[in-house]
């Protein structure tokens, strides 16, 4: 991966405090990774930008990113 390269697009219930994923976790999926939050609203909302945002994703590079399984 290189510098601003998306990793996984997804959702957490967590509350703005706090993140999905620790530092500690980050680290240990890929050296330098940073957790970024873009969106946030309700459930409806964030789960339609986030399969936007993958659908976006595969049709730009053709494959879906390293962290993402399947579009929901």
């Amino acid at each position: 991966m290189h510098k601003g390269d998306v990793w996984k697009y997804g959702t957490t219930v967590k509350k703005i405090r706090q993140t999905r994923y620790s530092q500690k976790e980050l680290a240990g999926i890929v050296a330098g990774l940073d957790y970024d939050v873009e969106f946030r609203g309700g459930s409806d909302a964030v789960l339609l930008i986030e399969k936007m945002k993958i659908i976006s994703y595969v049709l730009t590079y053709g494959t879906l990113p390293p962290g993402n399984k399947m579009v929901r």
